[in-house]
């Protein structure tokens, strides 16, 4: 379990706790049960209220939000990692557009500019790859992914192939505007006639960029259609075949979250999925969906789960392949550097007055049952937690959480409310950061 419970609606229950009621609501005002907004409030969805510059009011918060966070340790390779094949930048959920302006993505007007600042900052690194993992749009509006693709088809016109896949926002499109942008942003070398998804080779990869979201109308989970399934297994055989390194690339979850609710929403709906992955060789797998930065490990096989660009921290991933190992770490979008003084005030400006969100939760778990200086401690490891959630440094941050007087206190203010268990769960099992890591691979011949 890696996840919130899914959220259609937070309400009060008769202990005055947080509860699942099926309908949506969205943070209104201080001290206030969330109401009255469309669609789905989904578990990934509340992160972002609580970090889009809407969310955690703290001094940490505040300067993510207008300036770059503190860098992450460089991943130690082995001495016998090989010869470089490929330098990646990776993301997801960026959620652009151009209009589509809802009170759940308060950042939604500003998305093209930082689309534009990842865009700028990347013609600068000069990746061979950018993969991008879903929710690339927020409604699946053809004018929106064209803005999009107008920003980065400029990287593939320098030589980086900019591999977009679907996201459960992204199903709309018809298969003209969705490839009609594909081919500005990348060279296909391969696609399903029966969905979106597509293959890229280059770098002696082959990237495998999988739609799992058209298979179910609205993209309401993740799922292949049987004809891509075949097709899918075609490529990995033809990757095997060819001595290339299969990399996947998909919007939803390839490893189960530890509860049936929460995999319908979150994992593709093929429960040996990442088993047929590994029986051709594939060890590296990149997602979003979640809202958050993980990483999940079943053996040698490794998940990357991509924070969404568009929220606090707003952070990317770096990937250097190797012929027999890659690294991975996370590394902040250079917004003092390359965003506008629009953008850096806004940001500011919702640093400033965030937290609304937070008390609110804080203060629907608690009810009154606590005193104030009580629930300002049980706020503050809410707000330490959900930071270092966002940020993939639970685990660095675990024991000093963990470590707190008030830590107890924590536990059974929100033992009751669908964030309880996943609170617990998560402090409980996660152990390795989720913001960095060293891959080793198999060599491909």
């Amino acid at each position: 379990m890696r996840v919130l419970a899914r959220q259609d609606e937070i309400s009060y229950n008769k202990r005055n706790r947080l509860s699942i009621e099926g309908k949506t609501v969205t943070g209104q005002k201080r001290g206030s049960i969330w109401k009255n907004t469309a669609g789905i409030l989904a578990p990934a969805v509340i992160l972002t209220l609580l970090l889009a510059g809407c969310g955690v009011k703290n001094e940490s918060t505040a300067a993510a939000a207008t300036s770059e966070t503190a860098s992450v340790p460089e991943p130690a390779l082995p001495g016998d990692a090989g010869e470089q094949q490929a330098f990646c930048l990776v993301t997801s959920d960026l959620h652009f557009t151009l209009s589509d302006v809802s009170s759940v993505y308060t950042l939604g007007k500003y998305t093209p500019e930082l689309a534009r600042v990842f865009a700028e900052e990347a013609a600068e690194r000069q990746p061979d790859v950018i993969l991008m993992c879903g929710e690339n749009t927020n409604s699946s509006r053809a004018e929106d992914l064209e803005a999009l693709t107008d920003i980065l088809a400029p990287l593939h016109e320098g030589g980086c192939e900019v591999i977009l896949v679907t996201g459960n926002h992204d199903c709309g499109f018809t298969e003209e505007e969705f490839f009609g942008c594909i081919d500005r942003l990348c060279s296909v070398t391969e696609r399903d006639p029966a969905s979106y998804s597509y293959a890229v080779v280059t770098h002696g990869c082959r990237f495998l960029a999988m739609d799992d979201n058209t298979a179910v109308p609205g993209g309401e989970r993740g799922k292949y259609k049987e004809e891509t399934m075949e097709w899918l297994k075609r490529q990995l055989a033809e990757a095997e075949d060819a001595g290339e390194r299969a990399v996947f690339i998909s919007h939803h979850s390839l490893m189960t979250a530890g509860n049936a609710e929460l995999d319908n929403y979150y994992r593709i709906d093929e429960p040996e999925f990442a088993g047929l992955l590994r029986e051709h060789g594939v060890q590296m797998a990149f997602t979003g969906h979640r809202h958050s930065q993980e990483i999940l490990k079943d053996g040698d096989f490794y998940e990357i789960i991509s924070a969404p660009l568009m929220a606090v921290p707003h952070i990317y991933g770096e990937l250097v392949i190797y012929e027999r190992a890659a690294s991975y770490k996370t590394v902040p979008l250079a917004i003092e550097r390359y965003g506008t003084r629009r953008l850096k005030e806004a940001l500011a400006s919702e640093a400033e007055t965030s937290g609304e969100n937070l008390d609110s939760i804080v203060e629907a778990v608690l009810g009154k049952g606590y005193s104030r200086a009580k629930r300002e401690e049980i706020g503050k490891l809410f707000a330490a937690f959900m930071n270092a959630y966002a940020e993939g440094t639970l685990a660095d941050h675990r024991e000093e959480i963990m470590g707190s007087p008030h830590y107890e206190d924590f536990l059974e203010a929100f033992a009751e409310s669908n964030y309880g268990p996943w609170i617990r769960y998560m402090m409980e099992t996660t152990a390795e950061p989720g913001n960095r890591a060293v891959i080793p691979l198999a060599e491909c011949s």
